[in-house]
């Protein structure tokens, strides 16, 4: 139905597997991580490279391109972060928000950095869901009927 609604575009946008070049972007950060691998190239030192044609698209390569041994760091820490937010959510419903939020920003993240504060905002919010146990709130019994 959707297909029909949109005369094909749905299908031909997800048929389209080609990477529009983010490989080697992603490339390119792990090469500069592997040269410089304690101090990165620098913030914003990415960019700046000759064999870059335009910024990060990821913003994982680019934390290890750009800081080094403390943009490993911050990745292991975001995932460390993200397990424990879903081991500690209480009720199966929080577990399920949790874990979607969860995907959704790391995800946003692995494909577009962070241009805009959308994935860092649901990453925190997947915390308080996990803190409050929002989703056995009032807001959420109503699916229970």
């Amino acid at each position: 139905q959707l297909d029909r609604l949109t005369h094909g575009m749905l299908v031909a946008r997800f048929e389209m597997v080609s990477t529009t070049g983010r490989d080697k972007f992603a490339r390119l950060d792990l090469d500069a991580f592997l040269t410089h691998p304690v101090s990165g190239l620098g913030p914003g030192g990415g960019a700046v490279s000759e064999a870059r044609p335009g910024a990060a698209h990821t913003e994982l390569t680019r934390l290890l391109a750009e800081h080094g041994l403390l943009g490993a760091g911050a990745v292991t820490l975001l995932f460390v972060m993200a397990f424990r937010a879903l081991q500690g959510a209480r009720a199966m419903r929080d577990k399920a928000l949790v874990a979607a939020l969860l995907a959704w920003s790391l995800l946003t993240m692995s494909h577009m950095a962070m241009r805009i504060v959308a994935p860092s905002l649901v990453f925190g919010l997947a915390f308080a869901i996990r803190a409050t146990g929002a989703g056995t709130s009032r807001a959420w019994q109503w699916t229970a009927r």
